[in-house]
């Protein structure tokens, strides 16, 4: 309350300062107040809205910069998807569906991959996943959203594959610990260490053709009469970020006739 009289005592005896005296005494006291005691008040004040107008223009700057970084972000995932869609192998013009790694699902020794697209994007069951590098896996699950991928080095995929250089034909499998290899040979096979594995006609998910992987070693069977060659693949399953989905599935309308010749 004292606070509140002193201010109203100070402000009453000012006005009874600047109306004593005439009008050019009234005036050379307001010059004199307004050129120091009332200007600096004053000028801070404009002092405080210039600050707040230029933290508003930092603001509004800070918008427009996001939002340019989020096109530049969008931008450079355009041109991202663009290169991984660039395969570099024959694919004889098949139509591709491009699709982000989201999640995995299983064990930790065997994992599918989830991806982000689904039934609404045109992906169906059973159809081929690869890579820019080679094969990836097949579809086995799907949802209208996302789909479920099992990969080629899960232990129960399955995949008939043949040497590029002879043709040489196997079954690739996987055991728990991810480990690939053709399978199916018998010994004295023509096959060494550094050849090429594709896939081949046999396979009942891919076109023939898609690389897989190279020879790394090759190892006698404990029957006695086979060997298998252990494959180091040309795609790591777990450095994916995305995958192709590829708009195939092969032709079985043979297995039907040859029921109906029988």
């Amino acid at each position: 309350m004292l606070n509140k009289n002193v201010l109203f005592v100070i402000l009453l005896l000012l006005s009874f300062f600047f109306q004593m005296g005439g009008t050019e005494a009234r005036e050379q006291k307001a010059l004199f107040f307004s050129k120091f005691v009332f200007f600096p008040f004053i000028n801070s004040l404009n002092s405080i809205f210039e600050i707040i107008e230029v933290k508003e223009e930092n603001i509004q700057l800070a918008n427009a910069l996001a939002r340019k970084q989020i096109k530049i972000v969008k931008l450079q995932n355009a041109l991202h998807d663009q290169e991984n869609i660039k395969v570099q192998f024959e694919t004889d013009q098949t139509e591709f569906i491009l699709a982000n790694v989201i999640a995995y699902s299983g064990n930790s020794q065997e994992k599918n991959l989830i991806v982000n697209k689904g039934s609404k994007d045109g992906v169906e069951k059973g159809f081929p996943v690869i890579s820019t590098n080679g094969i990836v896996g097949k579809v086995v699950i799907v949802s209208r959203n996302y789909s479920v991928v099992l990969p080629f080095n899960h232990s129960t995929f399955r995949l008939g594959v043949m040497l590029k250089r002879n043709s040489l034909q196997g079954l690739l499998k996987s055991d728990i610990y991810g480990n690939v290899a053709m399978t199916m040979l018998r010994q004295a096979s023509d096959i060494n260490v550094g050849d090429t594995l594709i896939t081949s006609d046999i396979s009942s998910i891919f076109p023939k053709g898609f690389p897989i992987g190279v020879v790394n070693n090759i190892q006698p069977e404990s029957d006695g009469v086979n060997m298998k060659a252990m494959i180091t693949p040309f795609e790591v399953i777990g450095q994916l970020d995305q995958i192709i989905v590829v708009n195939y599935k092969k032709d079985i309308s043979y297995e039907e006739e040859i029921d109906n010749s029988k």
